[in-house]
């Protein structure tokens, strides 16, 4: 076998190129990894459901044509769970992105939490008056959540 048939072979495998070894936009191959990181997400890290989530959030798997600057009620949902898995496991960035962008129970859950942390540092912006957060904060609340979600008690 040739290096240039395996190239085309591993490339194939991984989703870049089509059946005709045709390279395949941008689209289709965040769709084929999109479906196959799904199919492994129950042994995924953190870093791998978060990376999930980002694909939805940004729409990456939809075709281009159909994207608006508003992501669909269906992408934010699934978002939301892949965020809520990864920060489970402790992944700051996705615990952040489900406070600030993330829909149902858990992200309004979260969102308390986060609330109710940045109220207990009475921290303001001199100018704004608005809470300051800080990635300390978001990893405190965090924590909290966790501990709160595992005893069934955040509300």
């Amino acid at each position: 076998m040739s290096s240039t048939s395996a190239k085309a072979d591993f490339l194939k495998a991984i989703g870049v190129l089509d059946e005709g070894g045709k390279i395949k936009n941008q689209t289709q191959i965040f769709a084929h990894h999109l479906r196959a990181l799904e199919e492994v997400s129950g042994d995924a890290d953190c870093e791998t459901l978060y990376c999930i989530g980002l694909i939805y959030l940004r729409q990456l798997h939809r075709d281009t044509k159909y994207i608006n600057m508003v992501t669909s009620k269906e992408d934010m949902e699934s978002m939301s769970f892949w965020m809520e898995k990864s920060a489970r496991m402790g992944y700051c960035v996705a615990f952040e992105n489900l406070v600030v962008l993330g829909v149902g129970e858990a992200a309004e859950r979260a969102r308390k939490v986060m609330s109710r942390f940045v109220a207990s540092q009475k921290r303001k912006d001199s100018s704004s008056q608005l809470p300051v957060y800080l990635l300390n904060d978001f990893e405190a609340a965090m924590s909290e959540w966790i501990r709160l979600e595992g005893q069934g008690d955040c509300r």
